[in-house]
């Protein structure tokens, strides 16, 4: 869901439905290469994004995906897994995405 055409695609598709969509599921436990925030603009009632992703090796959520949710969307995060380590994601959580 990384380009214009897939997103207009998508949105076009759920147009009926994306003014009841409240909640959404990010993708692939946030992995930065896999999802484009641009789609959450397609969400107008959008009140919470949900992430799955504890500790891992993998990177997951993605710091810079989450920091762009936050700031081009301002829409919360909530950080859970099957572990008791789930939280709200925000701003001050993130380190700033390195400009490489």
């Amino acid at each position: 869901m990384k380009s214009s055409k897939n997103i207009d695609e998508i949105s076009d598709f759920y147009l009926n439905y994306s003014s009841k969509v409240s909640l959404f599921m990010i993708p692939h436990h946030g992995a930065n290469p896999d999802f484009n925030p641009q789609f959450l603009d397609c969400l107008p009632n959008l009140q919470l994004c949900y992430v799955a992703a504890g500790d891992n090796t993998y990177g997951h959520p993605s710091k810079h995906l989450l920091a762009r949710i936050l700031k081009e969307q301002s829409v919360p995060i909530q950080q859970v897994s099957e572990r008791p380590n789930s939280r709200i994601v925000s701003e001050s959580l993130i380190d700033k995405p390195s400009s490489s």
